[in-house]
């Protein structure tokens, strides 16, 4: 959970440095804006989903001491990361200086959200390992605590793989149509660029 914050955190505070310049406008920075929020209204929609589950779950289970109870605890206890997460970086976005930025800007900002959400994507596949193997040794020893959290370990696992893919493919797509035919027409030299018009 430590190495998805701190990605998330990442993710919010690369645009400070970029935002804070007085650059030439260009729509498809706005547009990467919108697509990082949406991510993040995505997250922060599974999180409040889980908790209108898990907080009655563990409530009706609270005395049982079963794998269930762990199940809907270690789930709870993910989405609130997921909720803080989510809700900080809309949050950092309404009360970012709407400066300017150039199309550079926007494009550079989609390539390190793409990489970001690649490396998590694999951090993913590590969660959902521990998880099972969590399991699976609180399975064979009869602990409740240790199983019931390895099953909430594979499930936010496999949710926030599936999430981080879409969410890559979807940043690939914006790439895709917004700089990639624009890429070939900007070649970089130092101490500048030159554009290419067909």
């Amino acid at each position: 959970m430590l190495t998805r914050t701190l990605f998330f955190a990442y993710l919010a505070l690369m645009v400070v440095p970029i935002s804070g310049q007085n650059l030439e406008h260009h729509p498809a920075f706005a547009q990467q804006q919108k697509l990082n929020n949406s991510g993040m209204y995505v997250l922060g929609t599974w999180a409040i989903a889980n908790f209108s589950l898990s907080l009655p779950s563990m409530s009706a289970l609270r005395e049982e001491n079963s794998t269930l109870y762990y199940f809907h605890e270690g789930n709870f206890a993910w989405n609130t990361v997921n909720l803080a997460i989510a809700g900080g970086s809309l949050l950092f976005d309404v009360f970012r200086s709407p400066k300017s930025t150039d199309f550079l800007a926007a494009k550079q900002l989609n390539e390190r959200t793409r990489k970001a959400l690649l490396v998590n994507s694999f951090l993913d596949v590590g969660y959902i390992g521990l998880g099972a193997w969590l399991w699976n040794n609180g399975s064979r020893n009869d602990d409740a605590r240790i199983e019931g959290y390895g099953q909430a370990l594979v499930a936010q696992g496999a949710f926030l793989l599936a999430f981080d893919l879409a969410f890559y493919y979807a940043q690939k797509q914006f790439f895709k149509n917004n700089f990639e035919d624009n890429t070939s027409r900007v070649s970089f030299f130092p101490g500048g660029m030159k554009f290419r018009l067909d």
